[in-house]
């Protein structure tokens, strides 16, 4: 299973369900699923994610790792 680590590159979902590509911060060393992170809207701006819980289906105020491009 990946884990998160500093730098790498994860998707989130913000509070209206929009994807954003993010860049991790911070992870939380009791819980693999947990980052602080900072994404990059489509508006320019970069807006900062605390404590974000990872969900796979791609709920509101979540991250996932990018899908695979086959």
């Amino acid at each position: 299973m990946q884990k998160p680590s500093m730098g790498r590159i994860v998707h989130y979902v913000d509070r209206r369900g929009n994807p954003f590509p993010a860049i991790v911060r911070v992870t939380y060393s009791g819980d693999s699923e947990l980052v602080d992170l900072t994404a990059f809207t489509d508006r320019g701006t970069a807006e900062a994610g605390v404590r974000v819980r990872r969900c796979d289906e791609h709920k509101d105020n979540t991250w996932h790792w990018p899908e695979r491009e086959s």
